[in-house]
């Protein structure tokens, strides 16, 4: 059933607490965006480690925090693209925390950390979060490859192989200048950046070249192959750059062709101005002397600033007074009398906070599993308390710091999409930005990649509605005749959810039905039931789907393996630790040995075996009974039977059977009837159980399976078996919202445990903290047992969309 686009609000209770669920009525939603941030307790883990996270939702405009979606995808990535793990991450006033656990087996190399709403795929990624965290392990690093092409195997067809090219990495030189466009007859500043084919910084040195041969000027990057200079290209002049790459290889790179007509920019501050300086040419000058232009000013999408302006000379200056400015990126664009764009220039302001966080300890050196106390206030400019929402981690010094916080994110990171190398030189530890470097960036990859930019030139489809809970949709149709049913009554029972369990609704004209907003925490079973208005049974009850499917994981780039550039001493260290952790850890998990998967086919059957019911096997009664009894590794659920098998990630976990009846397909695991069916009324039950590799849910054979091992049972059935099994009912367990663990937080009060072994690599985690009255939070937990420093990170956001980080170094001696 397509979900209308709205804002949603419930319906009036009904009687006996039973909550009637209408369709969405059509009505308009005032554009918005969203922004996700999420704030780990690291950025380098051991495979077999654990990865926790705290999510901030912000109206991307503005940074305070919303309520607008209270789904959060939040997914764990490997390249080439493959999606190695998920989670829904429920929100409640913006913010949500969860954990992903690494397997033993994770390959090594870079993996990416993936947050979105649905709402958020209204625009394609341009507001998807992305993080980038480095997992270590002694297996081959898949991404250590330089490039690859997958090839099919001609043995065997489902398998691939992947084929490494040694070929030299590309490199490119491309030139930026300010304001757009090169003008003939005018001088202007032209950035530059060099890069390889993974898009690193490259430095590059050399010198601009008419095509004649004749040296104009020199020019040479800093280390992470970004500059400028200053060039006034003459007349029909070409003009191209010589010079070699930091690598040793040489270089020629054309420069832009310059334009007979049009106007440079030129942006700089003094004082508490900012100056613009349009310059243009004779022959431009005379088609626009007597024209209105227009300056305007825009901030994430927002009008900011605008004035009427003209040019009556080659050069112009314009001054703007930074405090009409807002804190952040702006971009300045002069229009022509016909409102097109002559020129445009992004610039960063800066402006001074207005929430300061402090992190206080109650102690400068600590001693082996001594207890810490942490105290945190914020304040405003003056001195007000400030209620936040924080998170916060205590980690081992010797994992090198985080790339980027809050404040870059916010402020940089996600209004400049792709990849910004060494985001921490751009920003001190407290948030202060440095801005020649920044506006080195935005001349350069800002040009190309301003968020804003990218969303005026896209055309918006709206078709992804705002998620405020868990939605189940499905259809009713006449159980011998594919027809569906209109006008049938549809109860919805969900024992575990929050607040309301029990719901109502009414199938439309084409026999579909829906519930929104069911707020389930884990896996909990619901039922379903549809009667007519007399209270009989007449149609076959389906579900279709319970969450919306992910959005699309695209190709990621096999690039270098980044751990290779970290020294070994640190990934022996945190394996080390990971797997001490793990023969520490007293849990119920089975362990498995090392398990080497080469050119695993698509589909790779482990059972399969058909059974023809005879009399004896009546003795059994129904086909539960049966399952328990003759199928090997049969475990007793309720009113259900499941099995034990390995999952993607190779972990063993309970698993509910597929079911299919004389060809046709019954996904919804849940379907008790099928249990209830007699042995005597059965023909024929074939058992199969098989691995799939290959996306995380594929239709097969009409079937819905997941990566890893499934187990399918198909029946073929006597006529009129089915008559007297409740068909309008459906039970099925519903995948719902993360419930995150705990984490785990030793004491150290009594002498027999101070004796114990401590090797954790993060101390603490603190994932939901808020400021009392008085604008202070307090934390406490214990120290490491081993010498060496603790790095103490908090990251939030204020009630009034100020984004905060605060660090703090402490010392650990025996």
């Amino acid at each position: 059933m397509k979900r209308a686009l709205l804002f949603f609000s419930l319906i009036s209770w009904c009687c006996f607490n039973l909550l009637a669920q209408t369709a969405p009525a059509n009505t308009a939603i005032k554009l918005y965006f969203e922004k996700a941030y999420l704030h780990t307790d690291r950025d380098d883990y051991a495979a077999g480690d654990d990865i926790w996270f705290k999510a901030y939702l912000v109206n991307a405009q503005t940074n305070k925090l919303i309520s607008t979606s209270n789904n959060l995808y939040v997914e764990l990535i490997r390249a080439p693209g493959v999606l190695v793990d998920k989670r829904l991450i429920r929100l409640d006033n913006g913010t949500g925390n969860g954990d992903f656990k690494l397997s033993a087996a994770a390959s090594a190399g870079t993996y990416t950390l993936r947050a979105y709403t649905n709402w958020m795929r209204n625009f394609d990624d341009k507001f998807f979060f992305e993080k980038h965290l480095r997992i270590y392990n002694d297996t081959l690093p898949l991404n250590s490859l330089v490039k690859s092409t997958l090839k099919k195997d001609s043995k065997a067809p489902n398998s691939v192989s992947v084929v490494v090219n040694e070929e030299k990495p590309a490199i490119r030189l491309s030139f930026f200048p300010e304001g757009g466009s090169m003008i003939e007859n005018t001088e202007g500043i032209i950035a530059f950046k060099a890069e390889n084919e993974q898009g690193k910084g490259l430095p590059v040195k050399g010198g601009i070249y008419t095509s004649t041969g004749n040296k104009v000027t020199d020019f040479e990057s800093n280390a992470n192959g970004l500059g400028c200079v200053a060039l006034k290209p003459l007349t029909g002049t070409m003009y191209e750059a010589r010079g070699t790459y930091g690598n040793g290889r040489s270089f020629t790179s054309a420069l832009p062709q310059s334009h007979l007509q049009g106007v440079a920019m030129h942006a700089s501050k003094a004082d508490t101005l900012l100056k613009i300086l349009f310059i243009t040419n004779a022959i431009t000058l005379n088609t626009i002397l007597k024209d209105t232009l227009l300056l305007v000013a825009r901030s994430k999408g927002k009008l900011v600033f605008k004035r009427p302006v003209t040019l009556p000379q080659l050069q112009t200056q314009v001054n703007i007074s930074q405090q009409v400015l807002p804190a952040g990126i702006t971009a300045i664009t002069l229009y022509d009398a016909q409102n097109r764009p002559l020129c445009e220039r992004l610039i960063f302001n800066e402006q001074e906070p207005k929430e300061t966080l402090t992190l206080i300890a109650d102690k400068l050196t600590y001693s082996y599993k001594e207890k810490t106390g942490l105290t945190l206030k914020i304040t405003d400019i003056e001195g007000k308390p400030v209620i936040a929402s924080l998170s916060m981690a205590a980690v081992d010094a010797m994992v090198p710091k985080q790339q980027g916080n809050m404040i870059s994110y916010l402020g940089l990171q996600s209004e400049i999409r792709g990849n910004i190398e060494g985001i921490n030189q751009y920003f001190n530890s407290k948030g202060k930005p440095d801005l020649q470097k920044i506006d080195l960036l935005l001349l350069t990859q800002g040009w190309r990649d301003f968020l804003w930019k990218r969303m005026a030139d896209s055309t918006i489809r709206i078709k992804y509605a705002p998620e405020q809970g868990i939605d189940v949709y499905g259809r009713t149709r006449r159980i011998w005749v594919n027809k569906p049913v209109p006008g049938l009554n549809v109860t919805l029972f969900a024992n575990g959810a929050k607040g309301n369990k029990l719901y109502t609704t009414t199938t439309d004209s084409v026999g579909r039905y829906a519930f929104y907003n069911l707020n389930l925490t884990g896996n909990q079973p619901i039922s379903l039931s549809a009667t007519n208005n007399k209270g009989k049974q007449e149609a076959y009850l389906l579900v279709d789907t319970v969450t919306h499917s992910g959005a699309p994981v695209k190709p990621i780039p096999l690039f270098h393996d980044s751990t290779k550039t970290v020294t070994g001493k640190l990934k022996n260290e945190l394996l080390d630790r990971s797997r001490f952790a793990a023969r520490q850890r007293l849990t119920d998990t089975i362990q498995l040995n090392d398990v080497v998967v080469s050119k695993t086919p698509l589909r790779q059957v482990l059972i399969d075996t058909i059974i023809k019911m005879a009399r004896a096997d009546y003795s059994l009664k129904t086909l539960r009974d049966y399952i328990l009894e003759r199928v090997p590794g049969a475990v007793s659920g309720y009113q259900v039977a499941y099995f034990y098998g390995l999952n993607h990630l190779l972990m063993k976990v309970p698993m509910l059977p597929r079911f299919s009846v004389d060809g046709v397909p019954f996904w919804q695991v849940r379907n008790v009837f099928f249990y209830d069916i007699p042995l005597e009324q059965i023909e024929e039950i074939r058992f199969r159980k098989f691995n799939l590799a290959g996306a995380p849910t594929i239709a097969q054979d009409e079937m819905r399976f997941r990566r890893g091992e499934n187990f399918w049972i198909q029946l073929k059935l006597k006529p009129h078996a089915l008559d007297n099994i409740n068909l309008h009912t459906a039970h099925l367990e519903v995948e719902g919202y993360d419930e995150a663990r705990a984490f785990y937080k030793p004491t150290y009060d009594n002498i027999n445990a101070t004796k114990q072994a401590d090797v954790r690599t993060t101390l603490h985690w603190e994932p939901i903290i808020t400021t009392n009255i008085n604008g202070e939070a307090t934390v406490i937990f214990y120290n490491k047992a081993n010498w060496g420093n603790v790095r103490v990170v908090v990251e939030g956001i204020t009630n009034t969309g100020t984004p905060l980080t605060g660090l703090l170094e402490y010392s650990v001696k025996q």
